[in-house]
């Protein structure tokens, strides 16, 4: 039986009044603040390396393929 590797989640931050997170596994998810609700989810094809970094109306993420990832 195989074992299911666990995601673990960046450590958020807040641009455009949602908090943003990457997952091991490759997904990034906006969160309304306030609620937690789900606000978008985005498959980026590999997990985080380290959390996204906003600058420049932009969120930028460095994945473990080595790809840096520029979202608007």
């Amino acid at each position: 039986m195989k074992k299911k590797r666990r995601a673990y989640w960046s450590s958020p931050i807040l641009a455009s009044n949602r908090l943003i997170s990457i997952s091991s596994h490759g997904e990034a998810v906006a969160l309304n603040p306030k609620t937690g609700a789900t606000l978008k989810s985005l498959r980026l094809g590999s997990g985080g390396l380290i959390g996204p970094i906003a600058a420049g109306g932009m969120i930028y993420v460095v994945t473990e393929a080595a790809q840096l990832i520029a979202i608007r």
